[in-house]
């Protein structure tokens, strides 16, 4: 079974973002504004869409980078967040398995995501 620090998948379930170990981001207003803004340094970068969020979560950064009009998929594995508001560009899925054809992405967001991949999973 893969593991994220220790932790299994299932270990990001309704608990981990509902419960005593709320995520702390659960789009509140702050957290909304903080998406944008990250949303904006990437796509100074990224010139080419469509642009993969890469441990999305909810979706906040992938919402907020497709209301500037670019297309934008995001993936997580976890289950819990990927079905709390169903939309057909989050997808739930591994890092190491994604579900589009290589070198399909005009570039690739990640924010809040490295530190949850398994230690032998990191180059």
């Amino acid at each position: 079974m893969e593991q994220a620090l220790g932790r299994p998948r299932e270990w990001y379930d309704q608990e981990y973002y509902f419960g005593t170990n709320k995520s702390l981001y659960f789009g509140q207003a702050a957290d909304v504004a903080e998406a944008r803004w990250r949303a904006n340094l990437g796509l100074e970068s990224l010139p080419e869409d469509p642009i993969l969020d890469l441990g999305c979560g909810f979706g906040m950064i992938v919402e907020a980078v497709r209301a500037r009009g670019r297309i934008c998929y995001g993936v997580d594995w976890s289950h819990t967040a990927v079905t709390y508001k169903p939309r057909p560009y989050i997808l739930e899925a591994c890092a190491w398995a994604l579900p589009f054809p290589d070198k399909s992405m005009g570039g690739i967001l990640s924010n809040d995501f490295l530190e949850h991949l398994p230690t032998e999973r990191i180059p």
